[in-house]
């Protein structure tokens, strides 16, 4: 009855960060009972739009079962997760990875749910400043992970990635059961 629910960034497709590592963490998560749903847009990089399909992914979960959701964004994509989140009562939590401050402002509105923000310390396409900002802005409960050496697509640092997300995610779907 758990899923997470992978928001891709402004050009849409279903790599992610780190080189896939949504689809890694799909596969192996899916065998501890944590499905997972990828969100391609319809009009990819419009946020209105990209935050409607997520809310229908959610509401499709919904339809078959589901009571406890994680959205994953990476980049424009952590953006469109801070937005929905909050319009859902199935939305338990928002991994936001080299988020875009752009169209987040309301992150306190993700309150009370559990908000992650990874960011890369290097990222020169959005900079970790842009995570600082948004946990300044978010309340509890929240964290912030700078990865040093991390760039924008995270590849150099795809294990320490993959640590704090798959332990992230284990630990939070755990408390929601």
């Amino acid at each position: 009855t758990s899923a997470i629910i992978w928001v891709s960034g402004a050009k849409g497709g279903f790599d992610g960060p780190a080189d896939g590592l949504s689809g890694v963490l799909a596969e192996e998560l899916v065998n501890v009972g944590i499905s997972s749903l990828r969100v391609d847009y319809r009009v990819p990089g419009n946020l209105p739009d990209s935050t409607m399909d997520t809310l229908a992914a959610i509401s499709y979960l919904k339809s078959v079962g589901f009571k406890s959701i994680v959205l994953v964004g990476y980049s424009f994509g952590g953006a469109v997760a801070i937005t929905a989140a909050p319009f859902s009562p199935l939305c338990s939590g928002v991994v936001a990875i080299s988020c875009q401050t752009f169209e987040a402002v309301n992150a306190s509105w993700v309150s009370p749910r559990s908000l992650l923000l990874l960011h890369g310390q290097i990222d020169t396409r959005l900079p970790a400043s842009c995570s600082e900002r948004i946990f300044s802005w978010a309340e509890e409960p929240k964290e912030l992970i700078i990865l040093p050496g991390g760039d924008h697509s995270l590849r150099s640092c795809r294990k320490e990635v993959y640590g704090y997300l798959n332990s992230w995610l284990l630990s939070h779907f755990k408390r929601e059961i």
